[in-house]
């Protein structure tokens, strides 16, 4: 019986060896290097001594649960590819396409995405939104991207997201964002109930007509922010600078937190 299931065990193995061989030797039509390429380069990879896949298109590539180690892709091509649960943590991505992408718990600790571009990424593995398979941007370089779509549940905590814009009606619940700076920042009608932004820097930052339900915005620096038609219902804004701030036709003030001894 122990030899049969050790047989049966070494199949599996062997299954298991050649799918994964057979995934790594494939492209698609319009990328540059083929996955098996990457996997090889990534493997004799450092922080110290990065691969460089800068202005590559690696589009519709299938790049998941790999350790992209300090790699350079900046202006690179990666829209529709796959990059759930890999690790870019610390990679550059400067005005890159991540457009379609799917980031289910990728993670971009620390990461160069200035100027990039992540529109209508994949992030949940369900229909209904879970937090724990959000990507991480975590101090995060962003300043000047544009995202748009669903990002429930994203960590951009302490990140530079300074002149970012997120697409219209963008859905941003339970966000972390606090510490980050977000002067300039667009977040025109989007949907931000939960989101936290405790000690963030929000000056300037376009907040219209957006959800701003249960919003955490303590000691958030809110001055010249554009507030006007949102909805502040159950905000805490305890400790929040509002000087000068737009909040014409804001509702929900009435039950906001932290504003009634203003």
């Amino acid at each position: 019986m122990s030899n049969w299931l050790s047989m049966q065990s070494l199949t599996r193995a062997h299954l298991g060896l050649a799918l994964v061989i057979s995934l790594a030797g494939t492209t698609q039509a319009g990328s540059d290097i083929k996955v098996r390429d990457i996997v090889i380069a990534l493997s004799s990879a450092s922080d110290k001594t990065p691969v460089d896949l800068s202005g590559k298109d690696l589009s519709d590539l299938d790049l998941s649960n790999l350790d992209f180690k300090a790699a350079k892709l900046d202006a690179s091509n990666l829209f529709g590819v796959n990059l759930s649960s890999s690790n870019l943590r610390k990679v550059s991505l400067s005005g890159v396409i991540l457009d379609r992408a799917q980031l289910t718990n990728t993670n971009f600790t620390k990461a160069n995405l200035s100027g990039a571009t992540i529109l209508i990424p994949a992030i949940h593995l369900a229909l209904e939104s879970y937090i724990w398979h959000a990507p991480i941007f975590r101090e995060s370089n962003l300043k000047g991207a544009r995202l748009s779509g669903n990002f429930d549940g994203t960590d951009f905590g302490a990140a530079n997201l300074q002149n970012a814009r997120f697409g219209i009606r963008s859905s941003l619940k339970r966000c972390e964002f606090s510490g980050s700076n977000l002067v300039g920042a667009q977040f025109h009608q989007a949907n931000m109930t939960y989101a936290r932004f405790l000690q963030a820097d929000l000056r300037n930052t376009d907040f219209r007509d957006a959800k701003l339900i249960w919003v955490d915005f303590t000691d958030a620096d809110l001055r010249g922010a554009n507030l006007s038609g949102a909805d502040l219902s159950m905000a805490i804004l305890d400790g929040a600078k509002l000087d000068g701030a737009n909040l014409d036709d804001v509702t929900g003030l009435e039950n906001a937190r932290g504003l009634a001894k203003r």
